[in-house]
Order: structure tokens, then C-alpha cells, then sequence
């Protein structure tokens, strides 16, 4: 039997107790005389099941029986859908130690294994320089093929002030040229019933948990027709001698159908209806059916305010594993908390969590479940408990922004109760290494500034893949718990100089090149609100500076003039096309970045530049599968060339050098063999400050300010670029080190640094430098040439 889906329209029950339930609330019952009532409905109750045994109960029992089979087949547990960050893959030569690939191994729930052959979800240290890991089995989105599920054997190598993975092998002593780790769990969509759950099927059950089920609850399950006679007895006999009902003599059977369909209200007449409806499920559904209804139905506890529901879910939580690897004492532990989850929980209660789950293995062995030898093994177990007791969702400012869109693509009950597999674009390792980073930057920052002491100060970090828009990495503010408001979407800052590639993009796709020069000198614009006077960040001024030279130093004035000279509308137009979307104020002042873009909006325009001129939207998610994983929806899209290619490479050089020789000179500490570009954003009053870097394959931007717009009294460089590169150290390993793609109908052409003309002999500083191919220099250099170059340049 497939396990039943979630219910459309209707919320099923969660299976835990009522709140405040009492036995026989809402209804007084007087002590003297109820010995003779409480047994003449005992006689009533065997009865009316003999009725039902053998069909005489007509057509009430044929009613009632059509209801439970209606019920049964309708039944839809309500199964929360679960976010996912994709697969992780490690290569050999990745530059990334043991030690780190078991801090991710343990963000993924991996434990240590204890025994000499791993368990799925069980990795173990050989020496100091190998790591086996076995890789729990995981399918991707629409296929039918599982991965992982073996054991890989991982060797490292000391590189440097690293280490380096030099082999990948699997137990035959093969060697691979990746391994893919099943992809991290970031958090589930809860509905009002706060509650999750992981569907499981009887197979998966059968070998230990089921054995610890029918001892703990249970023990004749398979031979009772749904109620059992002697159990009913048994109870009768004690609440006919207590003189009220305290044991009900209930199988696994009529439990599942008091948990599904019936309120918690301890009454004859619901027990009767209970063992009624206990027989009539029995008569159309086996036992291993109704074993796996009930295995999924059961409350085993609390993860925080969230309720625990199905074994699955409480196999994970208690001890990080699925119920087909529990050992007999973690099954019996589990089935010992079906009777009172608060009373025998693992984490609160250990002592009588061991006591409770030693009584379940003794009874196991009496049933012969157990032999000695496995009864002695179990007892000595030790309770190790591998998860919290508290919820802890990753990616919080993600997962807000991915219900965002998603509730308008599925509605709130798909999210809440189909139980929908979402397949993420995030990245675990970058999304755990920019959360510390933002964390632990913002600490440091304070820690290190006395001026910031004091100020409430807050960053957003967002990493893009540019040729796809995969977003890999999203924290929107220093603490989720603390604030909600999430800054890489929601928050619009004017971007000062990050707006400067832009302008520079513009002039070289006019003609303009790197080797131009532009004016440092004062300059008065006039405006309809007066005269605008900008200024460099340091104040001085005088004579010229190249293109280059003007970025990579930030220089305001030549920025100012360029925008001037191109135009503001065709720098609006330039950002249109890098996927801007905000409003374009056509002042002056438009060159200094007075526009208002989130940092998402930043990683947008600053990914079309990284991938050449190709745009790519930012997206989320990369599918979204049923419980059966069936894709539902996937989110692939093709990029549009909106930049022209040429003058995007050749900006890209430029940033380069504002990392090699610029106000980035602080990202060179990021190991990355591939190029890295850059650029530093201070706005003019200090209140934003900004650092947007990127490889081939990753734009990562990085805001910091304080929600209440305060002058931080620093820059771009000074705030926002420490925070970028502690998170940029981890994410290069997870980089292949790639340059920029040199498209047709740009050189790099040798010219002196002085002139920007071709360079001589005689040129006493020379670099190659990138132009577009019809605007090559054709002049040599007149400074440093000799009589040959003045006649040459003479017939040119």
C-alpha cells in the first residue's frame, strides 16, 4: 500500500492527544452503582462485535462499514513540504581539508560510524588524511534512479597552508571523478496545525520497528480480527474494579481509528464505535496496511512548537537516521514513547527513556523477537540521541522569500499539506559559510571600530551563479530571530559606485577605450535645483586619469564627466539591459549611483556583466516535485544577450584591476587561480556601503548599513569587502578557477602606460591592455619612439 497523501481541503488529524484532555471530561459519573454499568456495557460492547463478525448488525453496520472504507481510502495525512538545497558535489584536486568536509558532513547529519561497516548517513577518520563517508541513497527530481547509498573512501593531501582532495574511490578501489552528497533539508512550510511528517512504508518498518510496535502496544495484533477479546476482559476487570475507566484494552487497530476519525473522549459510546470500526477496517485491509497507516499517524513528541508525527520524522529526530537503520534499542526506544511522549523523551528524560525501552526489549524476547544474545546486546546499549530537540531551519531569509512565490504558484494548502518536494537552487556549503560570515563580520567590525560601537548594524549577503541565475547563497539581515525584514529583497539603498561599471560599460561601447583619458579636474554642473558640485572620496583633484586608472580608483569626477559626455539616458539604457528595473532619476548625480536597488537587484545587474553580456534572472528553485517525485514544475531558463559582449569583457578587465591595483586591493587574500573582478560602493553621506566581486561562475554582493540610515562614517572597502572575502575563502573550493571568456572583436594589444600607443623599444613601462577590435591604437608611441616610429606614425 502506497502511503496516503495528504488530504485536499480538509486538514487531517495529527494524532497527538487533545490538549487538556482528561479521562471522562465533560461528563460527571457518579462512583456508586457504575461497577454494574461499566460491566453490562462490557457484555454490550462483545456483542454488538459478534454482530459485526457475522453480519447480522444490518443496515447500520452496513453504513458504518461503507463509512470506514470512505475514511480509510480518503485519508490524506497532511505532510508539510520540505525545501531542499541542491546535491553538493566534491571533485578531486578540490582545495578543501578533511576537517571541513566533515563540519559539512555534520550540517548534513552525518555521525560518526561506530561500527566497521557504515550505515547509510555514517562517515569515519582513518588516520589524519582519509575519510570514509557512506552516502545515504537520494534521487533527484523525476528520476526513478537512487543515488549514494554506498561507501566512498576519501583521501586529502597538505597543499600549501591547505589541503587538497587527491582521490576519490568506492569499495572496490575505483576511482571517481565526483561524489555527490544528498542534499541538505533547509526547512519545511508548516501549516496551522504545526505539525511534520515524512511518509514511510511498511517495508522500511517491518525489520525492527514493527517487532518494538507489536511489544510495546500490541503483542497479538496479528491474531485479533481488530479488537482483542482478552485485552478487552483484562480492562474490563480493572476499571469494573477501580470503578471508572482507566485502561481501555485497545489494539494498534482501534488506536489508529481513535486517532484518524474519532475524538479523544473516553465514553462507551465512542468505544464502541471504536471496536465496531477496528473489526470493519480489518475485514478490507491487511495488517501490514494498517501497521503503515498507523506508523505514520502516531505523535512521538515536539521539535520545538513543531509537532512530531510518524515514526520516520522521529527516527530522524532522535536519532538522525531512518527507521530501516534503527537498531533494536533505538526501535524500542521509539515504540516506548507511543505511550506518553512528554513522559519517556530521549532528550528530557533519558534515565526513564532507557527504563521504558529496556521493558519493550524484555517483552520483545518474550515474544521471541529478540533472541538472548541480541536481548543482552540491546540492553547494553547506550541511548545516544544525534539530533535537537529544537527546530533549526537554515536559509530563514530564503525560505521566506521562496514562500513568497511559491504560495502564488501552489496556494497555502499545497504548501502546507502535499508534502511537495521543492528543489532549491541554494548551495549548502556557501549557504553555511555566508551566514558565519555575516555573523561572525558584523561582529568583528564592531569589535574592531570603536565608532560602530553602538550602532545597530546589519549586512545582506547573495550569491549568484551568472550564466544560469541560480541563486546559491541569501542572508538577509545579522539575525533572523531578531528581525524579519529581509534586506537582500526588501531593502532599497542608493548603490554610490557600483553604478560606475555601468557608465564605463557605456563609454567603451561608444568607442571609448580603457586608454582614454578624463579629466580630474574640479567640476560645476548645473541642475534645476542649482549648481551640483561633486567630489572624489579624497578630496584631491587635478589633471587626468585613464579609463582604467578612473575605476579602479573610484575617482568620481572622470565618472561624472563620462556619464555626462555618453549620456544619462544611455546609461539608463545600459541598465535596463543589465535587468535593473527600478527607477532611473536622469540627474547628474545618476553617476554617482543615486539610484535605490536592493542588493538582489546589485547581483542582478552585476551577474548580466559576469556572464558576458548574457542576462539570467535570479530563481530560486531549479524543481518542485510531488510525493511521488513527479516534477511538477521546472524553472530552467535560457539567458538573453542583452550587453554587447566586447564592451563587457572589457569593463570585467577593468575591475580585475581594481582588485589587482585598486580600492578592492583587500580581495586578494581569496586564493582563486581564475580571475577576480570587483567593485567598491560607498554612497556620499556614508549611510551604504557595498562591495560586488565576482568569478566566471559566481557574483556575490555584500551590503552593510543599519536599518535607520545612520552615516557609518566608512566605506565600501572598509565594511562590506572584509565580509565578502572571509565568505569568498570558502567558496572558491567550491569553484573550478575559470577567466573571463574572450569573446570575437577584442585584442590585447602591447602600448606604453603613459601614452596608451603602441609601445616601442624605447618604452620604459609597457602592459597589454584589451580594446575593442575597431578601436585598436595604431599610433607608436611619439614619447619613447626613435625617428623611425615619427615616420611611421607620419603615414598612419
Amino acid at each position: 500500500m502506497a502511503a496516503r497523501k495528504p488530504r485536499k481541503g480538509k486538514s487531517s488529524s495529527s494524532g497527538k492527544p487533545a490538549s487538556g484532555a482528561k479521562p471522562g471530561a465533560g461528563r460527571r459519573r457518579r462512583r456508586g452503582g457504575s461497577r454494574a454499568r461499566l460491566l453490562w456495557s462490557g457484555i454490550a460492547v462483545a456483542a454488538v462485535v459478534l454482530l459485526a463478525l457475522t453480519g447480522g448488525a444490518g443496515f447500520y453496520l452496513w453504513r458504518l462499514d461503507r463509512t470506514v472504507v470512505r475514511l480509510f481510502e480518503n485519508n490524506r495525512f497532511a505532510v508539510p513540504s520540505a525545501v531542499y538545497a541542491a546535491p553538493t558535489e566534491i571533485r578531486p584536486a578540490q582545495p578543501i581539508d578533511r576537517d571541513g568536509l566533515t563540519a559539512l558532513l555534520r550540517q548534513l547529519e552525518y555521525v560518526p560510524g561506530r561500527n566497521e561497516k557504515l550505515k547509510p548517513g555514517e562517515y569515519r577518520a582513518v588516520g589524519k588524511q582519509r575519510l570514509d563517508v557512506r552516502v545515504r541513497p537520494f534521487k533527484l527530481p523525476g528520476s526513478n534512479d537512487a543515488l549514494g547509498n554506498r561507501t566512498l573512501t576519501l583521501t586529502f593531501a597538505r597543499q600549501g597552508d591547505g589541503a587538497t582532495v587527491t582521490a576519490i574511490r568506492d569499495a572496490a578501489g575505483r576511482s571517481l571523478a565526483r561524489m555527490q552528497l544528498e542534499p541538505m533539508m533547509l526547512g519545511r512550510f508548516y501549516g496551522a496545525a504545526h505539525a511534520t511528517r515524512e511518509l514511510v512504508h511498511y517495508d522500511a518498518i517491518k525489520p525492527r520497528f514493527v517487532p518494538a510496535l507489536l511489544a510495546a502496544e500490541d503483542s497479538r495484533f496479528f491474531e485479533h480480527p481488530g479488537i482483542d477479546f482478552m485485552g478487552v476482559l483484562r480492562a474490563a476487570w480493572v476499571n469494573l474494579f477501580r470503578g471508572q475507566i482507566v485502561q481501555g484494552g485497545s489494539t494498534v487497530t482501534q488506536q489508529l481509528v481513535k486517532n484518524l476519525w474519532l475524538t479523544p473522549e473516553r465514553t462507551f459510546r465512542r468505544k464502541i464505535s471504536e471496536a465496531l470500526m477496528a473489526v470493519l477496517l480489518e475485514r478490507h485491509y491487511s495488517k501490514e496496511e494498517i501497521l503503515e497507516t498507523y506508523a505514520n499517524a502516531i505523535y512521538l513528541g515536539q521539535r520545538g512548537s513543531i509537532q512530531v508525527l510518524g515514526v520516520a520524522e522521529a527516527s530522524r529526530l532522535y536519532f538522525g537516521k531512518h527507521p530501516r537503520d534503527l537498531s533494536w534499542g533505538e526501535a524500542a526506544t521509539l515504540a516506548g514513547l507511543i505511550r506518553s511522549p512528554a513522559l519517556y523523551n530521549p532528550f528530557q528524560h533519558p534515565k526513564r527513556s532507557m527504563k521504558r525501552r529496556d521493558h519493550v526489549l524484555r517483552r520483545m524476547n518474550d515474544l521471541g523477537f529478540l533472541n538472548e544474545s541480541e536481548l543482552k546486546a540491546a540492553l547494553n546499549e547506550p541511548l545516544r540521541t544525534e539530533s535537537t530537540s529544537s527546530e533549526n531551519r537554515r536559509a530563514r531569509y530564503f525560505l521566506d522569500y521562496l514562500a513568497r512565490n511559491l504560495r502564488t504558484q501552489h496556494g497555502d494548502e499545497a504548501l502546507e499539506t502535499d508534502g511537495l518536494r521543492i528543489q532549491s537552487t541554494i548551495s549548502a556549503p556557501l549557504q553555511l559559510a555566508a551566514e558565519e560570515s555575516v555573523r561572525n563580520g558584523l561582529a568583528y567590525l564592531q569589535a574592531r571600530h570603536k565608532k560602530l560601537s553602538g550602532i545597530p548594524l546589519q549586512a545582506a549577503l547573495i550569491s549568484i551563479e551568472p550564466y544560469t541565475g541560480r541563486i546559491l547563497a541569501w542572508v538577509g539581515g545579522r539575525s533572523y530571530g531578531d528581525s524579519q525584514f529581509d534586506r537582500v529583497e526588501q531593502a532599497r539603498r542608493q548603490i554610490g559606485s557600483l553604478i560606475k561599471p555601468f557608465i564605463f560599460y557605456t563609454a567603451v561601447r561608444e568607442g571609448y577605450d580603457v586608454t582614454s583619458r578624463w579629466s580630474n579636474e574640479p567640476l560645476a554642473v548645473e541642475t534645476p535645483k542649482g549648481i551640483w558640485t561633486p567630489e572624489n572620496y579624497s578630496k584631491l583633484t587635478g589633471g587626468e586619469a585613464t579609463m582604467r586608472r578612473a575605476l579602479e580608483e573610484s575617482l568620481n569626477l572622470p565618472a561624472v564627466r563620462m556619464a555626462l559626455q555618453v549620456g544619462l539616458s544611455e546609461v539608463e539604457k545600459t541598465l535596463r539591459a543589465a535587468g535593473f528595473d527600478g527607477a532611473v532619476p536622469l540627474v547628474p548625480a545618476l553617476a554617482l549611483g543615486a539610484i535605490e536597488a536592493s542588493p538582489l537587484d546589485v547581483a542582478r545587474m552585476y551577474a548580466t556583466l559576469a556572464s558576458g553580456g548574457r542576462q539570467a534572472s535570479p530563481r530560486a528553485l531549479d524543481a518542485v516535485t510531488d510525493d511521488g517525485n513527479r516534477v511538477l514544475r521546472t524553472y530552467l531558463q535560457q539567458p538573453r544577450e542583452t550587453l554587447d559582449a566586447r564592451a563587457a569583457y572589457i569593463t570585467n578587465q577593468m575591475l580585475i584591476g581594481v582588485i589587482r591595483n585598486g580600492t578592492g586591493v583587500a580581495a586578494q587574500r581569496v586564493p582563486y587561480a581564475g580571475d577576480l573582478a570587483g567593485k567598491t560602493g560607498t554612497t556620499s553621506d556614508y549611510r551604504d556601503a557595498w562591495f560586488a566581486g565576482f568569478t566566471p561562475n559566481l557574483v556575490t554582493v555584500v551590503w552593510v548599513g543599519s536599518d535607520d540610515n545612520r552615516d557609518l562614517g566608512m566605506t565600501g572597502s572598509q565594511l562590506a569587502l572584509p565580509i565578502w572575502g572571509e565568505y569568498m575563502l570558502t567558496a572558491v573550493r567550491w569553484l573550478e578557477a575559470e577567466p573571463f571568456g574572450q569573446p570575437e572583436g577584442v585584442e590585447w594589444i602591447e602600448v606604453d602606460t603613459k601614452t596608451g600607443e603602441l609601445a616601442t623599444e624605447g618604452c620604459p613601462t609597457k602592459q597589454k591592455e584589451v580594446f575593442l577590435s575597431t578601436n585598436v591604437p595604431t599610433k607608436r608611441c611619439h614619447v619613447h619612439g626613435g625617428i623611425l616610429d615619427d615616420i611611421f606614425n607620419l603615414f598612419r
